[in-house]
């Protein structure tokens, strides 16, 4: 409530009863400056006709890993005088002052972001000014990574110069290759203290690898979670297609993989009901909904008048026909999975059916749970079936039968598919599954 509140006293307009609520407890010993009020009060009146003035936003008043924007009003002014003598980008420092309110601490990293700039607080005169404020530079160059669920975040980076600071001949693979530094400051946060020597990023069309990672650099000395910036110096390098995602800029952004694998009933009849569970699996490893990465799921299906499916995956068939079930990871809606849903007309008699779609192939070590039940008359009976597999390798694959379900194990390849089929009296459904090898 408290951030909320404060988020509110930082919009448009707004003012603060008090000004020293973000200020380190480090700021004790600090008394105010000669004329300080006297400085605010002319700050106040004068300010607001500063032809640089900007409606933006500020990430880092709360600390470095804060995740919402709040608005703000500031100026940028000029610190470095335009001269042919000077060959950096004239706009790319500034000084940067806050209308109201006037905070006395701004941190080090702070974002702010107007005129389609992010612009890092990167020299703050939180000490020797009354008010908060200090110099900024232009962030431009972006580091693209991926989040947990693989979304592509944004993070800007300060870089020293367009120009390579350093390069030397580095013979590799009998090629030549050029090789550029460049010195970059970025904020640290939960993002980029995951970085460090050796991290790769792509920039442009080139790959970057990280050398001379600089992370303890504190404000208050012996309070190392002080520090607010992280520096460090990119090399450039050959990016690797098949593992860097060039599209997206993401550096090993190939190797990044979320597979949604779903189980229920491939064939119902009008009027029953089923239900379809899915699976995650991050990186070829299955992943459970917890408290630090919440997995859920959205359901769609496309035509509800045949297959009617809610939020929790359960569905229902309403009239004969076909109708694909849809299933998009909340977290990130790219990552999806189909399903296809038969549904016959009301049955008479009896048949056995399996309860989840068959994978075509199982590859070496993954597993794959089948169910069966004998229904008669379109209900399910709770009959149990006897289950038999045949065909493959009998080395490439193992087979745990446990009630009415059979747990298939793939470690090794074979010619012959396994052919698994289930049984009751008469009745018997099958199924064939390839097993891959490596």
């Amino acid at each position: 409530m408290d951030k909320i509140i404060k988020n509110g006293l930082l919009s448009f307009g707004g003012t603060v009863s008090d000004p020293a609520w973000n200020v380190p407890a480090q700021y004790s010993s600090r008394e105010n400056q000669y004329y300080m009020a006297e400085t605010d009060r002319f700050k106040k009146k004068y300010l607001k006709y500063a032809s640089d003035f900007f409606k933006g936003e500020a990430l880092g008043f709360y600390g470095p890993d804060e995740d919402e924007w709040v608005k703000c009003k500031f100026r940028l002014a000029e610190v470095v005088r335009p001269s042919s003598a000077i060959q950096r980008e004239f706009d790319d420092y500034k000084h940067l002052m806050l209308e109201e309110p006037a905070l006395p601490y701004i941190p080090q990293g702070t974002k702010f972001r107007a005129m389609g700039a992010v612009w890092l607080m990167i020299n703050p005169q939180d000490i020797s000014n009354g008010d908060g404020g200090g110099i900024v530079r232009r962030c431009r160059v972006t580091w693209n990574h991926l989040d947990y669920y693989g979304n592509v975040l944004q993070e800007p980076f300060v870089v020293e110069t367009d120009r390579a600071s350093a390069n030397s001949d580095d013979s590799q693979q009998w090629d030549n290759i050029t090789k550029g530094y460049f010195n970059i400051t970025c904020a640290s946060n939960r993002w980029t203290q995951q970085l460090g020597t050796n991290s790769r990023m792509i920039f442009g069309s080139g790959a970057y690898r990280i050398t001379g990672f600089t992370d303890f650099f504190e404000e208050f000395t012996g309070d190392f979670d002080s520090t607010r910036l992280i520096r460090f110096t990119a090399r450039y390098e050959e990016p690797n297609d098949e593992i860097d995602d060039m599209v997206n800029r993401v550096a090993e952004g190939l190797t990044f993989t979320w597979e949604i694998e779903l189980s229920g009933t491939p064939t119902m009849t009008v009027g029953s009901t089923g239900a379809i569970a899915p699976t995650s699996r991050r990186k070829g490893q299955i992943v459970e909904n917890s408290e630090e990465y919440p997995i859920t799921y959205l359901w769609e299906s496309s035509d509800e008048s045949v297959v009617s499916v809610d939020e929790a995956g359960n569905v229902t068939a309403n009239a004969e026909g076909t109708a694909e079930i849809t299933c998009r990871l909340a977290q990130n809606e790219n990552i999806m999975s189909t399903y296809i849903v038969e549904v016959a007309g009301a049955q008479s008699g009896g048949q056995v059916v399996f309860l989840q779609d068959v994978p075509v192939q199982l590859r070496m070590y993954q597993s794959v749970t089948l169910e069966a039940e004998y229904m008669e008359d379109g209900e399910m009976t709770g009959i149990p079936v006897e289950y038999t597999v045949s065909g493959a390798n009998p080395a490439a694959y193992t087979a745990e039968i446990e009630g009415n379900s059979v747990k298939i194990t793939c470690w090794g390849g074979s010619t012959t598919p396994l052919t698994v089929t289930a049984s009751y009296g008469e009745y018997s459904a099958s199924a064939e599954i390839y097993l891959k090898g490596i």
